[in-house]
């Protein structure tokens, strides 16, 4: 991969999270139709000024992933599970600022690609489903405190790969979608501390690797397939900048802008709040 500033290349399912100061990581990846020898181990940090997108190489993760999860919590990169391009990974590891390097932390329970992740109560990673050989229901939660997994006894109410997680409250976890040989529109809430699900209204259109996430207390959902974008409800004002193959949208003059890369059928998906 060419790592100059200029001619920065973004691979399909590649991972993204946002740091505190409105960084966004992107981490691996792969070009779809020779993963194997494609699949990444790059990373590199983008940067919002005054409508401009500024992005840099950083440091390269310890093992090569896509279809991986990444979050922040503390100001703090986690990046996790995925494949290597020969078999799926359980690993998990971390930034370290302070020696400005990755590492390894304790790896999942069950090695698992295309899964739902979200960070939730700004202690724990939460993993949902996803893909090994089969399709998946079950769930761990990480814990950056104690360093550990903890697989759950709570499962989804499907085995599901490509659903979508999104935290609503300190007790539930939106899980959004999905795949396991159909394509589906529900809509399922996780009631964490009475480990159960409640099913609410399905969605209009069924949808797998969706982006979501919480805006004036509200659920949204985005859809990108060849550079349509379908919003699941209306909004008012939607702001486009369009830089690079980069879109970035700004709702209702909201400083929420949803960081959108097209390249080919991927999307990398961040948050900027500011």
């Amino acid at each position: 991969m060419n790592e100059s500033r200029n001619e920065l290349i973004f691979l399909d399912y590649m991972s993204s999270c946002l740091f505190q100061n409105g960084n966004i990581l992107l981490s691996g990846g792969c070009i779809y139709g020779n993963y194997k020898s494609t699949a990444s181990k790059q990373t590199y940090i983008l940067n919002l000024k005054e409508d401009k997108i500024l992005f840099k190489p950083f440091k390269p993760m310890l093992v090569k992933r896509f279809s991986h999860g990444s979050v922040v919590i503390k100001d703090i990169a986690y990046v996790f599970g995925g494949h290597d391009g020969n078999e799926t990974l359980s690993s998990l590891e971390y930034f370290d600022k302070s020696e400005s390097k990755w590492k390894f932390l304790q790896f999942m329970n069950v090695e698992r690609e295309i899964f739902a992740y979200c960070s939730f109560r700004n202690r724990y990673i939460y993993v949902f489903g996803g893909f090994n050989v089969n399709h998946l229901d079950t769930i761990e939660r990480y814990d950056v405190i104690n360093d550990s997994w903890k697989l759950l006894s709570t499962k989804l109410k499907r085995p599901m790969q490509n659903p979508t997680a999104v935290e609503l409250d300190n007790d539930k976890i939106c899980l959004i979608g999905g795949y396991n040989g159909a394509l589906h529109k529900c809509v399922d809430i996780l009631y964490v501390n009475e480990k159960k699900w409640v099913s609410i209204e399905n969605m209009q259109v069924p949808r797998r690797r969706a982006h979501c996430y919480l805006f004036n207390n509200k659920v949204k959902f985005f859809y990108f397939y060849f550079r349509f974008i379908y919003l699941e409800e209306k909004v008012q004002k939607v702001k486009y900048i369009i830089q690079n193959c980069i879109i970035l949208i700004q709702i209702n003059g909201i400083n929420l802008i949803p960081l959108i890369i097209l390249y080919q059928k991927a999307l990398i998906f961040g948050l900027l709040s500011h």
